[in-house]
């Protein structure tokens, strides 16, 4: 749910914090209640997953300010408040190990970073 007055523009969909997929929203002055299409799967995107890895999705707005609900700050702390949402690290064990076990960027070594025991 969104507050009135917030219009959604973006999804962004990241995976091992790398951005894989930009879902644009259609600015629309009416609240939508999905699915919005009757036929099935109509509103579902699907991303595979060949390795363990954790996703993070990030809703947010940059199409209108939280103004007057939220007061612009001053410019020296970054001027206006647009609407920001995102999810926390969702851990994906793909290969069932008890283990997420993400590569490390640039190097040939592996770390561990959540165990799923």
């Amino acid at each position: 749910m969104r507050p009135r007055g917030v219009s959604l523009s973006n999804f962004d969909l990241t995976w091992n914090g790398k951005a894989v997929r930009r879902i644009q929203v259609m600015p629309v002055q009416r609240v939508l209640r999905y699915p919005v299409e009757l036929k099935k799967d109509a509103d579902q995107q699907i991303v595979y997953v060949t390795s363990d890895g954790f996703t993070n999705l990030v809703a947010y707005s940059a199409r209108k300010t939280l103004s007057p609900i939220v007061p612009p700050a001053p410019q020296d702390w970054g001027g206006e408040v647009w609407p920001l949402s995102w999810t926390g690290p969702i851990f994906i064990d793909q290969d069932r190990n008890g283990k997420v076990v993400i590569p490390a960027e640039n190097s040939a070594r592996r770390r561990q970073v959540h165990s799923c025991m």
